[in-house]
């Protein structure tokens, strides 16, 4: 019992399976998730009980469900998403005595709809209307997929109807210039792990990639004769993004000084991911938001946000300075026009703050000011 009890702790002697009915570790492997998702998630899944489940059983369905997904080349983020969403609709499934995929009823999905609503976050707060689409959107998908299977006659959530989202959220409060310098100033380089995250920063701003986007890349991802990096992007989709000279010296001093030691004696062989992590193979998404967001608090900057926080300030301070914002959505991998618009209402800002300092008509209260500074102004450029 002793001896059973110290393998689980250390996560030993486990015939535990993930929703695909393969054991954790492994799917990581082959889904090549084990550097993006964090170690506390694995755990979680490998703490699940291994079950044999019956033929008809909603779990069941739900394993060919995935591997189908795999088979089409679905993303391994998405595979992984749609089972862990799945397991939670099937948890609440059976709580309620519902194992069976033919015991699934149009009023036992429009309930679970009403119960989502009720759902807590870990910090008390209801979750948001986006997770809640999220996750009657995969249930949705799961079972149509069912019915096109012919595994059952009717879609139990076809009458479903999605909660309106409110519009996208767009934090205002972009790092300036300056505050992106004071973060960049911190990590200590003189470390293998400090230079390692100053590479990191440098490659969040130059670029503006997603911290996703980041954890992904490989050695082979840096062409550094044409100054480029090939990034993989939502939904599988390669694209070649633009990286300034600092940030490849940065790339480069890391690669070469730093890079080898952070899996040497930890793992036995070079991981081939560009950034290593603490565990000696590449960093995961979570790990890159701690580290981060660690160099944000101690610059004193508690703007919201985090890795997109270099995102958003790169594209702003590109539409500053006049780029194209056709060529900013290329860089930064939107699907739509529309999703780069955004950058626009924060550009505005400086706009106005240009207009105001500077339009001799923008402040009634002191135009005697504002004619002194435009004065001064134009001494200073004569």
């Amino acid at each position: 019992m002793e001896e059973d009890r110290r393998k689980r702790k250390c996560g030993q002697g486990y015939d535990k399976v993930t929703p695909l009915g393969i054991s954790k570790p492994k799917l990581m492997r082959l889904m090549g998730l084990d550097h993006l998702i964090s170690q506390k998630v694995v755990r979680k899944y490998l703490e699940e009980a291994s079950k044999t489940y019956a033929p008809e059983s909603l779990r069941s369905f739900a394993q060919r469900h995935y591997e189908w997904m795999q088979e089409r080349n679905y993303s391994p983020m998405t595979v992984y998403v749609r089972a862990d969403l799945l397991t939670r609709f099937f948890d609440w499934c059976e709580e309620r005595g519902v194992t069976e995929l033919s015991q699934v009823t149009p009023g036992l999905v429009e309930h679970f709809q009403t119960a989502l609503t009720h759902r807590k976050r870990r910090d008390g707060e209801p979750i948001s209307v986006h997770t809640q689409i999220k996750y009657l959107t995969n249930v949705s998908c799961f079972f149509r997929w069912c019915v096109r299977r012919k595994l059952i006659s009717f879609n139990p959530s076809s009458d479903l109807e999605l909660p309106r989202a409110p519009g996208r959220q767009f934090s205002h409060e972009v790092l300036s210039e300056r505050e992106i310098q004071s973060v960049m100033a911190i990590p200590d380089t003189g470390t293998a792990e400090g230079l390692r995250d100053r590479a990191i920063l440098e490659v969040l701003y130059s670029t503006g990639i997603r911290r996703i986007e980041v954890s992904g890349l490989t050695i082979e991802s840096m062409d550094r004769e044409h100054g480029t990096l090939k990034v993989r992007g939502k939904g599988q989709k390669d694209r070649m993004v633009p990286i300034g000279e600092r940030a490849l010296q940065w790339v480069d001093r890391y690669v070469t000084q730093a890079r080898e030691k952070l899996w040497t004696g930890k793992v036995v062989q070079d991981p081939g991911h560009l950034f290593i992590g603490p565990m000696g193979g590449g960093i995961n998404i979570d790990y890159v938001s701690k580290r981060v967001g660690m160099y944000l608090h101690q610059a004193g900057i508690k703007k919201p946000g985090c890795c997109h926080l270099f995102r958003h300030a790169m594209a702003t301070h590109l539409l500053e300075r006049g780029a194209d914002m056709r060529y900013i959505q290329l860089m930064l991998g939107h699907a739509n026009l529309s999703t780069t618009e955004i950058y626009t209402s924060v550009s505005i800002q400086k706009l106005k703050e240009v207009h105001t300092t500077f339009h001799p008509g923008a402040n009634l209260q002191a135009p005697k000011a504002a004619a002194s500074a435009n004065r001064k102004r134009l001494k200073v450029v004569g």
